[in-house]
């Protein structure tokens, strides 16, 4: 036996040590690549333990080893394999959902049992079985719905064995893309209510400023409904001279996935323009009032010249504007000249309107038009409007009446209203309580600060839902403003008006018996339209507001609550006794 001293063996240890270490870190990879092809291989293994452990003719069921992502409204695909492979075709396959009592897909003698099968899955299944023969197989679930989130089960079984794998599926929605509407919230402030549905799970929802700093939302509403899919509403009151952007954030939990809207405004939304266009523009404008004028004072003074020849004033007859040079309608001032000296001024006697009004685009040359002195409702009339109230049944799910019947306003998304023959759906109305069958009307009603607005009479019996279109022919006498500044009267076709005042008040005036409808603006006094037509059955006052839009048309139109008309009698030329009015 040979004899080593301590300093020896630490000197043969040392000289060893290089091999020692290399041998080490050789083991440990070959440890490492070894634990991961175990990992991958770790059903493999589990699997042939189960049928060395068992005796001949068992089997494992081996599905989904991780859970499942389904879209909503879209298809997965679960797989289910026999280890160790054999042919199944003869064999019977369940698929059951939570328990198994819920039987979701049967296969059995070598075709698909659906005699069981629960009603949600009815139509939406379906069995692959192209690799049956080596014990491989799959279930394909159609148009997932939230409800399908759970855990599955996977069942084989032979006439002397069975065996069932289990796995979960998870269930994810990505909703709409968010939109963002806009109320009017009194004095200078706006609601701003973010909307968007078809989330699944329940959604986190949050409203951002341009430098993604969170907002305290007014309110924030995320619930589930009939469907199992979470609608989302959240809402936040800001300064309607907010000029920063806000976003809407809605995003899934699950997918960490979001959508966004933004609400962007800026001091100046109108293009540059080049400063050589400016001095061209100028000229353009300068030319064109030139021209108006020049033209403008020819037709006046031969339909003058032609008002005062024939008619005299006050005028009751209908005098055609022959050689007028114009192919539209006149309505011109009626002024008696043999005025007393101690009057003050000329008597007004006609329609006070120095404007071409009621030019009808679709009008031919050489058309007859015909001063109209018998349109006007008399000082009677103005001293007792009528005093309409809106049928709040009647109204549109977009519109909001008032509770005292005298304003309406626009909404952004649809109340909740219950469904009625009366109720709008087409168009975006609501009517007068008011039922007019005989005698003479006026009232006003207040447009100021609107956009788009349709106003007018319509019958009792209109046609409310479906595609209703808003003319004579359809039982509706309306004019409208469109895009701010096009005012338009909804006859057949659709006649232009030219409006020199913009309107803040609209009198209507009807005269049942004569087959009239009459449109005055108040703001200027000045008749803008008449309809002639024949009625019968009631008539009731018509209101349409206009659709809410961003920082537009945010203000109702409002029915005066007035003992007298605003419109002055003075401004109107005299008419006959009035005969009775009736009211059905």
């Amino acid at each position: 036996m040979i004899s080593l001293s301590p300093r020896e063996v630490a000197l043969i240890v040392l000289f060893q040590l290089p091999w020692l270490l290399s041998d080490f870190f050789h083991h440990r990879k070959c440890c490492c690549d070894s634990f991961g092809q175990h990992e991958t291989s770790l059903t493999s293994l589990k699997c042939r333990s189960r049928v060395a452990s068992g005796s001949k003719g068992k089997f494992t069921v081996l599905g989904p080893q991780e859970p499942i992502t389904a879209l909503v409204g879209g298809k997965a695909t679960f797989h289910c394999h026999l280890c160790p492979q054999k042919d199944a075709e003869d064999m019977e396959v369940k698929w059951f959902h939570e328990k198994h009592s819920d039987l979701i897909h049967h296969y059995k003698d070598k075709q698909d049992q659906m005699e069981y099968q629960i009603p949600e899955y009815k139509e939406r299944t379906e069995f692959l079985r192209e690799n049956i023969s080596s014990g491989n197989v799959a279930l394909r679930l159609s148009n997932i719905h939230p409800s399908d989130e759970g855990k599955y089960l996977c069942q084989f079984k032979s006439p002397i064995y069975s065996h069932e794998a289990e796995f979960q599926v998870h269930v994810a929605g990505i909703g709409s893309t968010p939109h963002i509407h806009t109320n009017f919230n009194g004095a200078d402030r706006l609601r701003l209510t973010c909307t968007s549905t078809g989330w699944y799970p329940k959604p986190e929802a949050q409203w951002r400023n341009i430098y993604g700093v969170p907002l305290l939302p007014m309110s924030k509403n995320i619930r589930q409904k009939d469907d199992g899919l979470f609608s989302v509403e959240m809402s936040i009151v800001v300064s309607s001279s907010l000029k920063e952007t806000i976003s809407c954030f809605i995003w899934n939990p699950l997918l960490k996935q979001e959508k966004e809207a933004k609400l962007i405004r800026e001091d100046n939304l109108l293009p540059e323009t080049s400063s050589g266009i400016i001095p061209l523009l100028i000229c353009v404008f300068i030319a064109g009032i030139f021209l108006f004028f020049t033209y403008y004072d020819d037709i006046l003074q031969t339909v003058q010249g032609t008002l005062k020849g024939d008619l005299g004033c006050p005028g009751q007859a209908r005098r055609p504007l022959e050689g007028a040079g114009w192919d539209g309608t006149f309505l011109l001032p009626c002024t008696q000249e043999q005025a007393s000296p101690g009057d003050m001024q000329k008597e007004q006697r006609g329609i006070a309107s120095i404007s071409l009004l009621g030019h009808h685009e679709e009008a031919q040359p050489g058309d007859q038009k015909e001063v109209e002195w018998n349109l006007s409702p008399s000082p009677d009339i103005l001293k007792k409007p009528v005093d309409v109230t809106l049928d709040a049944d009647t109204a549109h799910p977009y519109l909001l009446p008032r509770m005292d019947g005298k304003s309406v306003f626009s909404c952004s998304q649809k109340l909740k209203k219950t469904k009625s023959a009366e109720r709008f759906e087409t168009p975006v109305c609501v009517l007068g309580k008011e039922r007019f069958i005989s005698g003479k009307f006026y009232w006003e009603v207040q447009v100021e600060d609107k956009m788009k607005w349709t106003l007018g009479l319509c019958k009792n019996s209109v046609c409310r839902k479906g595609g209703v279109q808003v003319t004579p022919e359809a039982g509706f006498w309306t004019i409208s403003l469109k895009k701010g500044n096009e005012y338009w009267a909804l006859s057949s076709p659709q006649t232009r008006l030219h409006l020199v005042v913009a309107p803040k008040i609209v009198g209507i005036f009807l005269d049942y018996e004569a087959g009239q409808i009459s449109f005055y603006n108040v703001t200027d006094g000045t008749h803008i339209y008449t309809f002639q037509d024949t009625f019968n059955g009631a008539l009731r006052p018509c209101i349409c507001p206009g659709p809410l839009s961003i920082w537009e048309n945010i203000v109702p139109i409002t029915i005066p609550s007035q003992s007298q008309a605003t419109l002055k009698p003075s401004q109107l030329p005299k008419t006959t006794q009035e005969p009775g009015n009736c009211f059905e």
